[in-house]
């Protein structure tokens, strides 16, 4: 180690190596230089923030913005009553995982030097992060940004649907830890790619269904029209919010390009090695993905509070005098569906299911339960890696 540490550069933290001095499960797809010392101490890690490495952006691209989320909970703690407005919990858990995600991610890339099963683990926390943040979405997405052409709807399959988002985002998100966690002990191979990519593309565009939907149904719908309204679907919605969510769909997908491609590097091995490499820009379209994507929520959050909670069902109101008997208030509450009754105003009535956001168990409850699931799988995966005693593979 003295001999290579002779022949590279000087940081702060010690030696930076290029990549023939480091083993090859420390190895970057086309990144020559750059590298940090393995076996690094705590203390070196934190140096490291400022030395010229390859991990440096990918830290300060994930941990700036973890301030910012943390700033804009922190303003939107004084002017939210958390606490006390059970709408708001939804946006709780969706900030929650804003500011974890990101965290979890610079956490990984400074500390994933210190050992070869330190790596590994680092990165186990960086999945389930990152598959939380899924689920948190689907719970801010099914509070506030549902179009009301499906919550609205008398169609069974679309009730069961709207009932069931977040179950099976819960699911997805689980599913997403297994999968990505499991890819660390995969040889290195397209396949093994390809499988982490899906594993973390299959919530993203299962979350994103009923916004698609929001965006999209409205030019289908001017087709047959002869006239584009963008806001045909849902009145309620405001048009910032459209466009807002179709802009972090722009940066989702070049986020996905860069992680997938290693492009710039692949073109250019060693140009790119310390700034402008494709995990840099790949972290910086996700950020600006999910500011968008917060900016949106906020909207909804704000616009849509008045209809949102006027869908509320009819037994948490008064009954009427004259439903006196069991029977009577059994088939007012099922009707011939089956499915709750919710009065939207004085004039209308829709079927609707029965999930409610201001419920605790729908939101802040469910969200700390894949929390722990989620953790139990990481501790698990430590399990099988410190008991198997296998080698990191290149990732």
């Amino acid at each position: 180690m003295f001999g290579l540490a002779l022949s590279a550069s000087q940081g702060f933290s010690g030696p930076i190596y290029r990549v023939d001095q480091v083993p090859e499960h420390f190895h970057e797809h086309y990144i020559l230089r750059g590298y940090r010392q393995p076996k690094s101490s705590i203390s070196q890690c934190l140096l490291s923030l400022f030395d010229p490495t390859n991990e440096t952006l990918n830290i300060w691209t994930h941990f700036l913005p973890t301030c910012y989320f943390m700033y804009v909970t922190w303003q939107l703690w004084g002017a939210v009553n958390f606490g006390g407005d059970s709408y708001s919990w939804a946006l709780l858990c969706y900030l929650f995982v804003c500011c974890a995600f990101p965290l979890a991610s610079a956490v990984a890339h400074l500390f994933n030097v210190m050992s070869d099963q330190a790596r590994h683990i680092c990165f186990f926390l960086d999945y389930s992060a990152l598959s939380l943040f899924s689920f948190g979405v689907a719970i801010a997405y099914r509070a506030y940004s549902f179009p009301s052409s499906l919550l609205l709807s008398k169609n069974v399959i679309l009730v069961w649907y709207c009932d069931n988002y977040v179950n099976i985002a819960a699911f997805n998100a689980v599913l997403s830890t297994l999968l990505t966690c499991h890819t660390r002990f995969l040889p290195p191979s397209p396949t093994h790619k390809a499988m982490r990519l899906g594993a973390f593309a299959i919530p993203y565009f299962y979350d994103n269904i009923p916004i698609l939907y929001r965006i999209l149904m409205p030019y289908i719908f001017s087709s047959y029209q002869g006239e584009l309204n963008r806001e045909s679907d849902d009145p309620s919605l405001p048009l910032g919010g459209h466009y807002l969510h179709a802009r972090q769909f722009m940066f989702t997908g070049f986020a996905a390009f860069w992680y997938a491609s290693h492009f710039p590097e692949r073109l250019l091995p060693g140009m790119f090695d310390i700034v402008g490499h494709s995990h840099q820009l790949f972290h910086v379209c996700g950020i600006l993905a999910v500011m968008d994507q917060l900016k949106a929520i906020l909207l909804d959050f704000h616009h849509r509070k008045d209809f949102l909670e006027g869908l509320i069902p009819e037994h948490h109101m008064r009954l009427p005098q004259d439903y006196r008997h069991a029977a009577d208030v059994l088939s007012f509450f099922w009707k011939d569906t089956g499915k709750p009754v919710c009065r939207v105003s004085d004039d209308e009535i829709a079927l609707v299911g029965t999930w409610d956001t201001e419920l605790w168990g729908n939101s802040v409850g469910l969200l700390a339960f894949v929390f722990w699931v989620n953790a139990v799988l990481t501790a698990l995966f430590t399990i099988r890696l410190m008991y198997t005693g296998c080698k990191l593979k290149s990732c």
